[in-house]
């Protein structure tokens, strides 16, 4: 054992300059990979920290807890904690919520103040204070039976209308405290094992008779998933859902890929290393070493190579993650200086942070990084443990080498370049699948970012207006604002809609939809579950004015009788079909869930195309069309929807000149019948300043992602051919000696480059290709379609770079393998 190691020791330590092409391709292939995972774990754990934040470490909530529920929960012995969190109606449009757990206030941010001490305390949200300006900062506000101090104020993000919560702690947890009252009580639950935590709940609710797809559906049962499913605990046990595998593929499954071709790749370095120490394998085998420690001491210098660049990759991919995020961060900062000065109000950008990688995912790129180098180093042990004795001490290291006749035409130099060549043709075969990996890795980035570009134009609904805003409410919009509004200059094609989203169940609806449609569903084209509907209200004059275009009079309710026959196919390209076979008839809808009251809505005609171009056509809505007049009866009769009892409202314009004049005075308008809280403003201007960033971002992080791969092709095509050509020093010390120049020898070892590049090149045109059939396989496109699309629209610059390195590669190495060839042939000679 340590005279094995002492072999890989020396092999290493004796052979510095060999060993520098496979130390460098480990250095950036670690690098690469610990920025990815580094920022990645960054992400998710920033995500974590959120949640945790935001909505405490509990595992799992359950409201509209009575006092048998309470019994239950208290007599428990798996529970480890509750905070039982109770809710208290006033007459100030807000609710009290008093938290149990003193650790849940930390989720709220005090913008002045302080946080609450004792039950008498309050921390209310800043739209608090304005709705009611009678309170500020040390009043009391006065129930029935308890009187409030407010104490702080935190920023909050609800609409205006919506009723604000205060927030203040539990005076106890005694079940009389609770329920002396009526107020709604909510528990906060952690269990002693987090992995107990959806069976155990399973079981409890199963002892209350309570349905559990149920609960989630109206919201009474919460789990909290990002803490869960951050610690790996999932609905089925260790199953994760489709979801989860989902991200982790596209996490961590880039990082995978990247180690098993780099392995590929830094085993075209060490390959060409190795087979210099064949004649040292060959004279240890004949003195009793055998197959298993062979493979061993060849594994055992890889594992000594790696170890250095392995440490200091680690070191400078954490250094790169936090450059590349700074950077990023900058760009941020920078746009929404941008936008603020667009907008005309500051818009803050979050502050940045360093990335401190967590031990977990320092392990993981330390066992990466060493499957890599084993995987690298896993061929050639096995190579070496074959060799026979005779063949390692003559040099012989090809096997079935069938060079046929060897005929001179023309110069000796094109002659023996091509000899050599099919002499080497082993190595020089992992050279050329490493180097065109190499570039090939650039292209799996580029050919995404071509997707993407394809999608743009493919997959995207291109709005004709270039002013949106969306409207919340808590009523029905001020008329006033309609017509502030159309007295704006140089707006055209002004449209105010209001949208509500119901429920729409196939079951309720068996008679209505059309034949093709329940093909569609039946073939799983569509999805049920997914189906919805959308009842869009359009103010008197547009819909007066859609009837009157679609010939339809009298007319309360009209159905866009068009839907994509399948969800998948982009939407340039979807085929619509039928919604119902009839021009007529009633739908029924419903609000939260199919336990609720059927609403059923008289359809009086259908259109065939979306009105004024409003929206894109969903593939899973069930567009309705009425008026307000209209709308007003049906909100009378049935109400809005109590889970969501927002009003939805959008406006859209276009603007052809003075853009900046126009969209201030519509957004002056705007903002005087409606809170800055409840509405959102975009603009073809706006849009294009955030797009910009976008581009900035993606190109920052590709930029990085290139540089890396591109100085590894370089490396390897210098260090790579170097090393070919310091193992065959014997051989060009014998042709000098026929009498072969130096000038003739440069000649042929460039021709063997130029064999070697265009093998390169053709290596890689196929594995473009492949790539690229790949990528467009995967997608909804017609396949052709994408080859072509994505052939067109890939960056070819940075891969022209890749090659014009690798030449420029291979003729530094050319350059200095002969000059070390030569200055070893005048030490001979002065030797002699």
């Amino acid at each position: 054992m340590k005279i094995i190691n002492d072999l890989a020791d020396a092999a290493v330590k004796n052979n510095k300059k060999d060993t520098l092409a496979i130390k460098i391709s480990i250095l950036l292939a670690v690098i690469l990979l610990g920025t990815i995972i580094f920022i990645y774990d960054s992400l998710r754990l920033d995500q974590y920290n959120y949640v945790k934040k935001t909505f405490g470490t509990y595992h799992v909530s359950i409201t509209e807890v009575d006092e048998k529920f309470y019994d239950r929960l208290k007599s428990d012995k798996d529970i480890e904690k509750i905070s039982f969190n109770k809710a208290i109606k006033t007459d100030l449009n807000a609710t009290i919520y008093e938290n149990g757990d003193k650790s849940s206030l930390l989720g709220y941010e005090v913008k002045r103040g302080r946080m609450p001490e004792n039950t008498n305390e309050l921390l209310v949200p800043g739209e608090f204070l304005i709705k009611n300006k009678q309170y500020h900062l040390g009043s009391e506000i006065k129930l029935k039976e308890k009187t409030y101090t407010i104490v702080g104020i935190y920023d909050d993000f609800e609409h205006s209308f919506e009723e604000s919560l205060l927030i203040g702690l539990a005076a106890s947890d005694k079940k009389e405290d609770f329920f002396k009252d009526g107020c709604g009580l909510e528990a906060q639950i952690w269990f002693k094992n987090l992995r107990d935590t959806y069976t155990k709940t399973r079981e409890i609710l199963s002892e209350m008779n309570i349905d559990e797809k149920h609960a989630l559906d109206i919201g009474r049962l919460f789990y909290n998933k990002d803490i869960l499913e951050y610690k790996m605990v999932y609905p089925n046990g260790v199953i994760p859902p489709k979801n989860v595998v989902s991200s982790a593929i596209e996490k961590y499954g880039a990082a995978i890929l990247l180690c098993i071709l780099f392995a590929f790749i830094i085993y075209g370095a060490f390959n060409v290393w190795n087979n210099r120490d064949l004649r040292e394998i060959a004279l240890l085998k004949s003195v009793g070493m055998t197959k298993r420690q062979v493979k061993k001491m060849v594994r055992l210098k890889a594992l000594k190579l790696s170890t250095l660049p392995i440490a200091l990759g680690i070191i400078l991919s954490w250094a790169f993650a936090n450059l590349l995020m700074y950077l990023m961060w900058l760009n941020n900062a920078i746009s929404y200086k941008n936008i603020s000065n667009i907008l005309g109000e500051i818009v803050k950008s979050q502050s940045f942070h360093f990335i401190f990688p967590r031990v977990g995912s320092i392990i993981i790129v330390i066992l990466l990084s060493l499957l890599m180098v084993y995987l690298s180093a896993k061929m050639p042990a096995k190579r070496s443990s074959k060799l026979k004795i005779i063949e390692g001490l003559n040099g012989i290291t090809e096997k079935n080498i069938k060079l046929g006749k060897s005929k001179i035409n023309g110069p000796i130099e094109k002659t023996l370049a091509k000899d050599y060549y099919r002499s080497y043709r082993s190595t020089y075969k992992i050279i050329v699948f490493s180097m065109a990996l190499s570039a090939f890795v650039l292209t799996i980035f580029l050919v995404g970012q071509s997707y993407r570009h394809l999608n743009e134009k493919y997959n995207n609904y291109k709005s004709p207006y270039n002013f949106k805003s969306s409207i919340y409410r808590g009523d029905f919009l001020d008329k006033n604002l309609v017509k502030d509004l159309e007295k704006v200059k140089g707006i055209d094609q002004l449209h105010i809609y209001q949208k509500n989203d119901t429920k729409f169940y196939v079951d309720d609806n068996k008679d209505f939809i059309s034949k093709d449609l329940k093909e569609s569903l039946d073939s799983g084209k569509k999805t049920k579950d997914k189906l919805y509907a959308r009842i869009y209200t359009l103010t008197d004059a547009d819909f007066e004015k859609l009837l009157k275009e679609n010939n339809l009079s009298k007319a309360s309710y009209i159905l866009l009788n068009k839907i994509a026959k399948e969800n998948k196919t982009p939407y340039a390209f979807k085929e619509y079909i039928n919604i119902s076979d009839k021009k007529n008839g009633e739908v029924s809808l419903r609000y939260y869930n199919k336990y609720a009251e059927s609403m059923p809505v008289k359809i009086d005609g259908t259109i065939d195309e979306m009105p004024y171009d409003l929206e894109a056509y969903d593939s899973n809505e069930i567009a309705i069309f009425t008026g307000e007049s209209n709308f007003k009866e049906f909100v009378e009769k049935y109400g809005i929807d109590k889970s969501n009892p927002v009003y939805y409202y959008s406006v859209k314009f276009k603007v052809e000149n003075n853009k900046d004049k126009v969209f201030g005075e519509a957004e002056n308008v705007i903002s005087t019948y409606v809170s800055k809280s409840d509405h959102d403003t975009t603009t073809d201007i706006v849009k294009a300043a955030m797009d910009k960033e976008e581009r900035r971002n993606t190109g920052l992080l590709n930029l990085a992602i290139q540089i890396i791969l591109i100085t590894i092709a370089l490396s390897n095509a210098y260090n790579s051919f170097k090393g070919n050509l310091r193992a065959r020093s014997t051989d060009f010390k014998l042709l000098s000696t026929t009498g072969m120049t130096e000038k003739q020898m440069r000649k042929m070892v460039f021709l063997e480059g130029k064999s070697l590049f265009v093998n390169i090149l053709l290596a890689y045109i196929l594995m473009f290709f492949a790539g690229i059939t790949a990528r467009a396989y995967r997608s909804d496109y017609n396949l052709s379609f994408a080859i072509k699309e994505l052939i067109l629209n890939i960056n070819y610059l940075p891969i022209l770079i890749i090659f014009i390195l690798i030449i420029f590669g291979i003729i530094l190495a050319i350059s200095s393998g002969l000059k070390i060839m030569r200055d070893n042939s005048n030490k001979s000679f002065k030797d002699t």
